[in-house]
């Protein structure tokens, strides 16, 4: 029997999302999207805390590095607009020190399976695991969904697998830009729940390199709109040739 892979919290999102949109994922991408600042923002934000975290000496400017590498001149965000927007969602979450309430023993540090928690501590309740998120608006109105986060509680396993005891509270690091506020919204990891969580995570691993990509209709449409490959399976009926009208090839990684 071969040994199972655990995949990654994103990548096994994106099966259990849909088996067909995390294949075509691998191989293509909207042609002519729209560039938003939302994940460049995230990253930032996040980059600087990690720096923080780490005792380095200048968060800040890795904030303004992050933003201007990875900015793409647009008709509605300028750079200096989205620096001032990050940096001041940096400084709200920084003024929590997270840090410092307790040992940190693993910063933005890839696990086996390649997830990287942002901040994993030995705190006097135990190993505490944190997770940064962003929100460029809209505040905290989703916060409930993290109760049963697929992320969270991969995190808390495999963290708990590397370190050799029990990972016993996940946290998000909710920072909203606009209103500007920060929100801890903690998740008790109890061994039953875990236990349950993987049950489900491993059968999901199982299919993954195992089985051939299916449809999920279910998939085809969330919260956020429908799903970046409706028209490529809906539509264009999956004919590369058609594919690549309206979306491009992905480069393959070196």
């Amino acid at each position: 029997m071969s040994l199972l892979v655990p995949r990654s919290p994103t990548s096994t999102s994106d099966w259990i999302r849909c088996p067909l949109a995390y294949t075509l994922k691998r191989e293509w991408r909207p042609r002519g999207g729209i560039w938003t600042p939302n994940q460049l923002l995230g990253t930032a934000i996040g980059d600087g805390l990690s720096e923080l975290y780490r005792g380095g000496s200048d968060p800040e400017e890795v904030v303004r590095r992050a933003l201007s590498e990875g900015y793409i001149p647009n008709d509605t965000w300028e750079l200096s607009a989205l620096v001032k927007l990050a940096l001041r969602g940096y400084e709200r979450a920084s003024q929590e020190e997270l840090h410092r309430e307790g040992d940190v023993l693993m910063v933005d540090e890839p696990l086996p399976s390649r997830a990287r928690p942002d901040l994993v501590q030995r705190t006097p309740h135990g190993i505490v695991v944190t997770d940064t998120k962003v929100t460029l608006k809209g505040g905290f109105r989703y916060v409930d969904e993290y109760f049963t986060s697929h992320q969270l509680f991969h995190y808390a396993w495999e963290v708990g697998e590397v370190l050799g005891e029990p990972v016993k509270w996940c946290r998000i690091h909710l920072i909203s830009l606009t209103p500007l506020q920060t929100l801890l919204h903690p998740i008790e990891i109890r061994p039953e729940r875990l236990a349950l969580w993987l049950e489900g995570a491993k059968k999901v691993w199982e299919e993954m390199a195992s089985d051939a990509p299916t449809a999920r209709f279910t998939g085809c449409q969330t919260r956020y709109g429908p799903c970046e490959f409706r028209d490529a399976c809906h539509v264009l009926d999956l004919d590369p040739d058609r594919i690549e009208s309206v979306y491009e090839r992905v480069p393959l990684r070196s």
